[in-house]
C-alpha cells in the first residue's frame, strides 16, 4: 500500500522555459478546462506552483462565470486565510453541477504552459523612477 500511495503522490514537474518556475514568480491564476472524458468544465486555481481543480460544471457558461467570481474574490483578498478562502469557494461553488474528476499529469502540464505563455505575454509595467521628481504641486 505504500508504494501505491507514493506514486499517487509524485510531484508535478513545470513545464521547462527560460523564465523560473511559476512558483517563484508568485504568480496566481484562474482558468477553465473542459474534462478529456466527462466533457465537463472544470474550474482551476494555480498558485505558489501548484494547480488544483475546484470546481465543476455541465456549461461553459456557468464555469466561467465561477472562474470570474474566483478571480474578484483573489482580488478582494479572500485567500489571505484559509477560512475566508473555503468559504468564498463554498459560496461560488454553491450551485456546481458536476462531480471533480481527476485529470491527467498532460492537463496539469498544458495549464502550466499557458500560466507561463501569458507571462511572456503580458506587457510590462515601466518600473517607477525614483529619480523622476514628483508631479504634485509645490506649495
Amino acid at each position: 500500500m505504500g508504494q501505491t500511495r507514493r506514486a499517487r503522490q509524485k510531484r508535478r514537474v513545470p513545464a521547462t522555459t527560460t523564465d523560473p518556475p511559476a512558483w517563484q514568480q508568485h504568480i496566481v491564476a484562474v482558468g477553465v478546462v473542459q474534462h478529456p472524458t466527462t466533457r465537463h468544465y472544470q474550474v482551476w486555481l494555480h498558485a505558489h506552483g501548484q494547480t488544483a481543480m475546484l470546481l465543476a460544471y455541465r456549461t461553459l457558461k456557468q464555469a466561467d462565470a465561477a472562474k470570474e467570481a474566483l478571480g474578484e474574490a483573489i482580488m478582494r483578498g479572500d485567500f489571505v486565510t484559509p477560512e475566508r478562502w473555503c468559504a468564498a469557494v463554498a459560496a461560488i461553488g454553491a450551485d456546481a453541477d458536476a462531480p471533480l474528476e481527476p485529470v491527467s499529469d498532460a492537463v496539469f502540464a498544458s495549464i502550466t504552459a499557458s500560466i507561463q505563455e501569458a507571462k511572456l505575454d503580458m506587457p510590462d509595467a515601466p518600473a517607477p523612477d525614483s529619480t523622476t521628481p514628483s508631479e504634485a504641486p509645490e506649495l
